[in-house]
């Protein structure tokens, strides 16, 4: 079995490739929290990893011999833009600091998740790997001036270095407690719930890629098993499923009224917001043989449901 050390393995994406992973039992997997806490079933035969990233202590000391670091941990978009030094601090310097610990402990692969807002905020047009990178939010340039220090590793063979520019995901999360209920679909989802309507702060024209975590799972359990085709180890991950954030939501509403039988309307401000194309492109992971299994329909639902059961009074 790959060892895997996970960081981040409880949080929002994190936590779904975790329990992902774990649930296909091909994998010893080593999965870090900032704290004490009981396993759920599903990691059972995984084992928990005490750990932060502004620690000072090489987390690699404590461990077997890793094969290959997933490294979620960080500090989300909203702590960035309260604290930017901060976001600097965490997000960027400790996570330097784990590459080199990684380098030093003889990690075979180090699997980076980064954002599609390192291209700029807000996207619009064509986006693929060759396309400028201009971030302009804390989150997303504190993700990638990470991306430089493992292309640098990878560059130099100190290990295979692979850094993931994500676009929109979303999806249950492991646990309620995950406070990921600012993202877009989730807030939606938990709109319709709690107040049997989904309100906008915008018209909506702005456009999104949408990718399931299903398919997030799947790419990652994809980038594991790469093995010639990694080449600078740069990829975009999206789903290729563009939309406008009023276009998602009257799917959100369409989806709720099937399940639970009730009309859920749309509210949106009067008026008329630019209007923009986005072509999130993944071209270049298609060609290693990976393809989106169209989750999108499904992962709504359970979202739904999810909120239904945890949100609901």
């Amino acid at each position: 079995m790959k060892k895997i050390l996970i960081t981040g393995a409880f949080g929002y994406v994190g936590g779904r490739v975790s329990k992902f992973l774990a649930e296909s039992g091909k994998y010893q997997l080593y999965l870090t929290s900032r704290k004490e806490r009981k396993l759920p079933n599903w990691a059972k035969n995984s084992q928990l990893v005490i750990y932060s990233l502004e620690a000072e202590t090489n987390i690699f000391d404590s461990l077997p011999k890793i094969d290959i670091v997933i490294h979620f941990a960080s500090i989300n978009e909203n702590i960035c833009i309260e604290s930017p030094k901060l976001a600097i601090d965490i997000n960027t310097v400790s996570s330097f600091n784990l590459i080199q610990n990684a380098i030093k402990a003889s990690v075979k692969r180090f699997i980076y998740f980064s954002t599609a807002h390192v291209y700029g905020a807000p996207l619009k047009g064509y986006f693929d790997e060759n396309s400028l990178t201009r971030p302009t939010h804390p989150y997303a340039y504190t993700h990638r001036a990470v991306e430089d220090y493992v292309a640098s590793a990878h560059d130099q063979k100190l290990m295979e270095g692979i850094c993931i520019r994500l676009s929109n995901s979303f999806g249950v999360p492991i646990e309620k407690e995950v406070d990921r209920w600012t993202l877009l679909v989730n807030d939606l989802s938990k709109q319709a719930i709690i107040n049997q309507k989904l309100v906008l702060n915008s018209f909506g024209s702005q456009k999104r890629d949408f990718i399931g975590s299903y398919d997030v799972c799947r790419a990652v359990e994809h980038f594991i098993s790469l093995k010639d085709q990694i080449g600078n180890g740069l990829f975009n991950l999206g789903g290729e499923y563009t939309k406008s954030i009023y276009e998602m939501a009257n799917l959100i509403a369409e989806r709720a009224s099937k399940l639970f039988n009730k009309n859920f309307p749309v509210i949106r401000p009067k008026g008329n917001d630019e209007h923009w194309e986005l072509d999130y492109s993944i071209e270049k992971l298609k060609k290693t043989g990976f393809t989106i299994s169209n989750c999108i329909v499904n992962e709504i639902d359970q979202l739904l449901l999810f909120c239904q059961e945890n949100f609901r009074s």
